[in-house]
């Protein structure tokens, strides 16, 4: 079994292959996608491809960052993507075995196919999430006031967050995200969303956050400042027994997986297929 990085000079066969596995995303979809992803992460491969003697038969992105904690940072490397044709299925755990194989890094699996949900448990990966909770802003933004408020990052101090979140959210934001800090007494703690649109309603994702509680606890100040960003819904990744009122959980499953000293009660999908291909 031969893995052949993807680098920019060879995305012309990444997208190949991820036509072919996906074919109901358009072409422009991926090539979008790969381009934004490639003009960021100049340094590392975009992913694997899969090479048999009759050519290429699987594919899987590997989106890498260095998380934000300034005690020890790490290589977060999320896992996206994966497609191997019918032929070679059988080579899909020595294929992930390659990809997962340095204890260092961080691995995320935010997108799994249900086939990869069932597998992926035997790999040292742990269930973070398995529902979206949907909420309609409007109706939101009317619970609760307290104290805290929410401010996008173009008006908060320069100094504001420490300099590896201040450059990850100022990152997010030029890649189309929203960025915002939200105030709690004398705390301030970062927010970051992806948006994308469903049915031509704009949803925010809800991808970074130090901790689900700390939104739980000010989803009204927090969708009254999506309200001012003219976003009508919120979605957030939660497991079923998480106390997020007022919200709908969706009923299918949107499982999220992690390898490796991620903290669970955290929203870190920063630097994800969220964000690079809006999904």
């Amino acid at each position: 079994m031969n893995l052949r990085p993807v680098f920019r000079d060879n995305i012309e066969d990444a997208l190949a292959i991820l036509r072919r596995g996906f074919p109901n995303k358009p072409a422009r979809f991926w090539r979008d996608g790969l381009e934004r992803l490639a003009a960021y992460q100049k340094d590392r491969p975009l992913g694997q491809l899969l090479h048999t003697r009759e050519g290429d038969a699987g594919i899987i992105l590997t989106i890498a960052s260095e998380n934000a904690c300034p005690v020890r940072p790490r290589t977060v490397v999320n896992l996206s993507s994966w497609y191997m044709d019918p032929s070679v299925r059988w080579l899909a755990p020595r294929m992930l075995q390659r990809v997962i194989s340095d204890d260092e890094v961080i691995y995320t699996d935010l997108t799994p196919t249900a086939a990869v949900s069932r597998m992926i448990g035997q790999f040292g990966f742990t269930r973070w999430n398995d529902r979206i909770v949907l909420y309609c802003l409007p109706w939101t933004a009317f619970g609760r006031r307290g104290r805290a408020d929410v401010q996008p990052l173009d008006r908060l101090p320069g100094d504001a967050f420490s300099p590896q979140t201040q450059r990850m959210l100022e990152e997010h934001v030029r890649l189309g995200c929203i960025a915002a800090g939200l105030r709690d007494g004398d705390t301030l703690h970062p927010l970051l969303f992806s948006l994308c649109s469903r049915r031509a309603i704009t949803i925010a994702r809800l991808i970074y956050a130090p901790a689900k509680t700390l939104v739980a606890s000010h989803l009204a100040a927090i969708a009254r400042f999506l309200m001012r960003e003219r976003i009508p819904m919120l979605a957030v990744n939660a497991r079923s027994g998480d106390l997020m009122p007022g919200g709908r959980l969706l009923a299918r499953s949107a499982p999220t997986f992690f390898k490796g000293a991620m903290d669970h009660a955290a929203i870190d999908h920063a630097y994800s297929e969220f964000v690079f291909f809006r999904m």
